[in-house]
């Protein structure tokens, strides 16, 4: 038995009497069934106090028992506003209702499922029919501060980006308790919110360590209530972030804002951040938090911002690249050798070719990362073995991966490495083409990428930093852009 229910509480008891019919159908005591229909009226009535008119269903199912046991599990699934039952909330309901078992479970796009098993009591459902609850803005006092690792405050984030994204959020896990708050007490993410004198979180972002990229957090994430936009809590939120990156020891920070949002592209730049490169179709037309239009591919820009410069950066450049690195890196600020200049230079330094002779590992360290939702496949060259021929030959350069599709391939190579330049040519060879850099982090990247469909220029809502960019990248690439 499965049933839709629209946010009208007209169909409130309508079915919850068919499902406790169901119930005593499978053999469950008539007492225990209205038991159930009186918990079903009222835990629906206050979900939709949560609705939201963007995910109008909630879906009720009473599954077929595992073996020929009276057990009834009925499973209540919405994508309505975020709730949390920790285990002694369950214990609690348990014990109110005199229930065997209940279950939350916390399904990312799919939204959020409670189990309920056995005997069910409740109190009495409130008679007022209920209203829709909508967030209402109490204050304008906002002030900055990092999310507490606890369910409250969690949940308060949570509420937050659900208030924008609904379930669509980029970042999914998010919507997982332990998954969150094992990210904040290992470190590896630090999350903030902008919250008023009514404690009301109206803002979130973050700062999110990337294997990827040693040295550099991703400064991303960021959503402003509906309500509380035009109060500048996009700015608030990306200063503090950037002063909290400031003791953590890293080298910097990095963003990939969205095209299709110009906004973003601003408030980036107005706060320092360098364009240094594009990722083109790093989403499928309905990814990335729902900003596609579900047509065109989505496309992000990629930018940084540094905090120690005086790190010397050897890098092996290839050479159609170099005057858009050399600029890049200026413009950042970096200090930097290319392996050609290091070589006139220092008396001791080595020509490429001589750099290359030398002891490679045979075997190139391939890192994958598959972003499902995306249709995007992340490819990073960590080390550059003599192998690298057949790791290009390896990417499903026309296929999917794992039996999941792929529209876009992203690759990342380490232009610290000798054989930067010349695995940069093959994949040139191979059809992919230059689409910028990853400077200032402990190891330097070079961005490369093999892209199904053609790239729509038209579509691209690129504010002059990253308009620039792609000119150069169209100059460097020529005919292989347009393909």
């Amino acid at each position: 038995m499965r049933l839709e229910i629209f946010n009208d509480t007209k169909l409130i008891p309508g079915a919850a009497q068919l499902i406790t019919q169901t119930a005593m159908d499978r053999g469950l005591a008539e007492d225990k069934a209205g038991a159930l229909e009186v918990f079903l009226k009222r835990f629906i009535s206050q979900r939709m106090q949560k609705a939201d008119p963007r995910f109008p269903e909630l879906v009720l199912e009473v599954p077929e028992a595992a073996d020929t046991s009276n057990q009834l599990r009925v499973m209540i699934t919405d994508k309505w506003k975020p709730y949390y039952l920790k285990e002694s909330d369950r214990e609690t309901i348990c014990e109110e209702i005199q229930a065997d078992h209940v279950d939350f479970e916390e399904l990312l796009y799919q939204g959020q499922r409670l189990s309920l098993i056995y005997k069910i009591s409740a109190k009495d459902i409130p008679s007022d029919e209920p209203v829709y609850e909508r967030d209402v803005l109490l204050d304008k006092d906002f002030t900055c501060r990092q999310t507490l690792n606890d369910e409250e405050d969690i949940l308060k984030a949570w509420h937050c980006i659900y208030s924008h994204y609904g379930f669509n959020y980029l970042h999914q896990d998010l919507y997982r308790m332990d998954y969150f708050k094992e990210i904040m007490a290992n470190g590896r993410y630090v999350a903030a919110v902008a919250e008023n004198k009514s404690g009301q979180v109206m803002g979130f972002g973050a700062l999110d360590g990337h294997p990827w990229f040693p040295g550099l957090m991703e400064m991303g994430g960021l959503v402003v209530n509906p309500i509380a936009r035009g109060l500048g809590l996009g700015d608030a939120l990306d200063d503090y972030r950037i002063e909290i990156g400031k003791g953590l020891g890293i080298r910097g920070l990095f963003s990939t804002p969205i095209m299709p949002n110009p906004a973003s592209q601003k408030l980036l730049t107005r706060h320092g951040y360098i364009a240094t490169g594009m990722y083109f179709h790093a989403g499928g037309p309905a990814s990335l938090g729902g900003s596609g239009d579900g047509i065109h591919p989505m496309d992000c820009g990629f930018c940084v911002y540094i905090y120690d410069k005086d790190l010397e950066h050897v890098i092996y450049v290839p050479e159609e690249c170099k005057e858009f690195i050399k600029d890049t890196y200026d413009e950042v600020g970096l200090k930097y050798l290319m392996a050609d200049d290091k070589a006139a230079s220092d008396p001791d330094g080595k020509t490429p070719d001589e750099q290359a002779a030398e002891a490679h590992p045979e075997k190139t360290t391939v890192f994958y990362n598959h972003e499902v939702t995306q249709d995007l496949l992340e490819v990073k060259f960590n080390e550059i073995g003599q192998d690298y021929r057949d790791c290009v030959e390896a990417l499903p350069l026309n296929s999917g991966f794992n039996g999941k599709n792929i529209d876009a391939i992203l690759l990342f190579l380490n232009m610290n490495d000798p054989l930067c330049q010349e695995c940069y040519e093959y994949c040139r060879e191979r059809g992919f083409i230059f689409t910028g850099c990853v400077p200032g982090g402990d190891m330097d990247l070079l961005i490369v990428q093999y892209l199904k469909y053609t790239i729509d220029r038209d579509y691209i809502q690129a504010e002059p930093n990253y308009a620039e960019i792609i000119d150069r990248l169209y100059e460097i690439n020529g005919d292989d852009m347009r393909k």
